[in-house]
């Protein structure tokens, strides 16, 4: 897993540059914060593999949770935190792939013991 959480709290430069500044444009504070989470998240996840010992990982799940509170220290202000969580199934190699040869075929066995094969 991966998890990362941070927080912002408006400044004159955010307030102004958010939605109620800019209307229908991108918040550049905003896209940062969210940015910088996932880029942690991912980190998070990558060192979770290494120390393992596997060769990567398949992500089953992400979910990324952005919610604003009144600041408690500064009365009228407003705090923003973004929360990114990255689960998956790390995964390794079963031979070694340096192998020039051909791999062995795989046998079939059948799972109903009535079952003959005729020759």
């Amino acid at each position: 897993m991966g998890i990362s959480v941070a927080g912002l709290h408006d400044t004159l430069v955010t307030a102004s540059s958010g939605p109620g500044g800019t209307g229908n444009a991108e918040a550049p504070a905003y896209t940062h914060l969210l940015t910088c989470v996932r880029q942690d998240a991912t980190s998070r996840l990558e060192q979770t593999v290494r120390e393992l010992g596997a060769d990567g990982v398949v992500l089953s799940a992400m979910t990324i949770h952005v919610r604003n509170n009144e600041c408690r220290a500064h009365p009228g202000g407003t705090d923003h935190f973004a929360e990114v969580v990255m689960a998956g199934t790390a995964v390794a190699r079963f031979a070694d792939q340096r192998r020039t040869g051909r791999p062995p075929g795989i046998a079939v066995l059948p799972l109903d013991p009535g079952h003959r094969r005729e020759r």
